[in-house]
Parts: structure tokens; C-alpha cells; sequence
């Protein structure tokens, strides 16, 4: 069982590793971007999963690295409904995800980068509604 283990979490690695080096020959590409943001949260997840504490701390790491990046994304580019989607999404779960493995200082601070990412974009774009959307739903979660 534990070589099933390794194999899908070297497997995961490599992945992320190729979307990276592929994304920075394209920096200016957000959608190979975005694959290295969901690369990220893929093995954060499968780390924290495997309840390992030498892995939970860099699993951390992967998540809230792959979330801030999506946020990022949408901040950069607010009118692609994907875009919106993937932060809303993603930050709700991933902040859930560190809750639970009792990483409530990642949690809090994957909100509050979150909001500090979104914010200024709401205030410049007052007509983007789901975006504002978007801001007001990370703003609600569990802060401490």
C-alpha cells in the first residue's frame, strides 16, 4: 500500500514540476498559471491527507501556495468568470482544509492575503459584482 502511495504523490510532484517549468517559459500564460496553482493544491491535499506530520507543514505550503496563486489570477484578469470561480472556490475549501488540520494561523492568513489581493480590485471595479461577491465571501470566513 505505501509504494500506491508514493507512486500517486511522485507522481504529483512531477506534475507540478513540469506545469512549473512549462508556466515559467510563459509567464504571461494565466491558464498555465492556474494548472500550477491547481498542481499545487492537488498535493497540498494529498499530503495533509496522508496525515504524516513531517508532510502536513509542506502540504501547507502547496495549498496555500496554489490558492494565493488562483487568487491572483483572478485579481489580474476580474471579468473571466473562471477566474472568479477558482478563488471563491478554492480559498473557501483550502481555508476548511487548514481549519481541520489545525493550521488555523495558514487558514487566517490565506484569508487575509486573499482579501488584501481582492480588495483594491473591488474598489476599483465597483460594477463587477461577482466580484465583489467573490470578496464578500472570503471576508465571511472564520478570521481567528
Amino acid at each position: 500500500m505505501t509504494g500506491d502511495h508514493q507512486g500517486a504523490e511522485d507522481s504529483l510532484r512531477h506534475s507540478l514540476e513540469l506545469m512549473s517549468q512549462i508556466s515559467s517559459e510563459t509567464p504571461e500564460d494565466l491558464r498555465r498559471s492556474r494548472d500550477v496553482g491547481w498542481g499545487g493544491i492537488y498535493l497540498g491535499q494529498f499530503l495533509i491527507d496522508r496525515d504524516q506530520e513531517e508532510q502536513v507543514d509542506e502540504g501547507v505550503e502547496h495549498l496555500t501556495g496554489g490558492a494565493l496563486r488562483l487568487v491572483e489570477i483572478c485579481a489580474a484578469e476580474p471579468d473571466v468568470a473562471e477566474y472568479r470561480d477558482d478563488a471563491r472556490i478554492v480559498v473557501l475549501e483550502v481555508h476548511g482544509m487548514l481549519l481541520d488540520a489545525d493550521r488555523s494561523p495558514s487558514a487566517f492568513g490565506l484569508r487575509t492575503e486573499s482579501i488584501r489581493a481582492l480588495q483594491p480590485v473591488v474598489e476599483g471595479r465597483p460594477e463587477n459584482v461577482p466580484l465583489a461577491d467573490v470578496l464578500a465571501a472570503i471576508s465571511a470566513l472564520r478570521s481567528e
